[in-house]
């Protein structure tokens, strides 16, 4: 048996010509029980601030879990869990939400691996937040997914993903879905140089939302500690930002960077960006900088 119990406060004021003071109330109480290391009883509860748009107010809860966890086969394990929660504000009743979620892991050769994971969240059919990002009903929401890796040879992985997505007013029911697939290849010739593609290809909750196909393809040389050099190809068939780079949106993306360390203490890095080379939205971004540690 183990126990816990955590609370935190916060508290933000701003002035900016208005006025506004803000706090943030996180604490929450478990207690969980083991009778043998596959099973696991646990309850808890807890309060936290809900902010909204209207109003600020104090959100509690109570939880209750069971999980039985081992291995089915020689080399294949398993799991699964049901939980109830209980979510309520000041001058609300109390709206159940069940879990049910089931994973498990299969080996079935050396450098063959499958893992998969599902999980089901129903929620109460008087709740307020039934609506997902798309405006539909969600009080069912079915998420699953599929990880396949395989690794051939030493120098040489693979891996092969599947993840699929629907919410709707029942399991059989769905007002919203959205499923995406990928494909990742590794390369590692030496300790130096690091080869990597993938492709991902997905589509939105809507209907109308077209599916997006994302080619990527990285090279990363690190001769030494002090060098290292990387380069980047990026394309989709729609416009999208890359993250970490100050750039506009755009369907191809090329970028270097060299990172040359002159000691431990001095380094220099240099970031180069290309977005839609040739095109009228072409843009180019070039950064340059160093770092000193100063030591005692």
């Amino acid at each position: 048996t183990d126990a816990a119990l955590t609370y935190g406060f916060r508290r933000t004021l701003t002035r900016n010509g208005v006025r506004t003071d803000l706090d943030d109330h996180e604490g929450n109480a478990t207690f969980n029980f083991r009778p043998r290391p596959s099973l696991r009883f646990g309850s808890g509860g807890g309060v936290r601030t809900l902010r909204t748009v209207e109003q600020d107010e104090l959100q509690w809860y109570l939880l209750l879990l069971a999980s039985i966890e081992g291995r089915v086969r020689p080399y294949w394990t398993g799991r699964a869990g049901v939980a109830r929660s209980l979510n309520w504000t000041s001058g609300d009743r109390a709206r159940p939400v069940d879990t049910y979620q089931a994973n498990t892991t299969m080996r079935f050769a050396r450098g063959l691996d499958l893992s998969a994971n599902g999980q089901v969240n129903v929620t109460d059919a008087t709740g307020l937040a039934l609506a997902d990002s798309a405006g539909r009903n969600s009080r069912v929401v079915s998420q699953g997914s599929l990880l396949l890796n395989l690794i051939p040879l030493r120098p040489f992985a693979a891996t092969v993903s599947l993840q699929g997505y629907r919410s709707g007013p029942s399991v059989g029911r769905a007002a919203a879905s959205s499923r995406s697939s990928g494909l990742d290849l590794r390369w590692t010739p030496s300790a130096a140089v690091d080869l990597t593609g993938s492709v991902q290809r997905s589509r939105g909750l809507r209907r109308s939302d077209p599916q997006m196909t994302i080619w990527r393809g990285t090279a990363r040389w690190s001769p030494s500690r002090n060098l290292q050099l990387d380069g980047t190809y990026l394309r989709s068939d729609q416009p999208r930002g890359e993250a970490g780079l100050d750039l506009p949106a755009g369907r191809e993306t090329w970028s270097a960077r060299a990172l040359l360390g002159l000691s431990s203490d001095f380094r220099l890095q240099a970031v180069w960006s290309l977005v839609d080379a040739g095109l009228q939205t072409r843009a180019t971004r070039l950064e340059l900088g160093a770092t000193l540690a100063l030591r005692r």
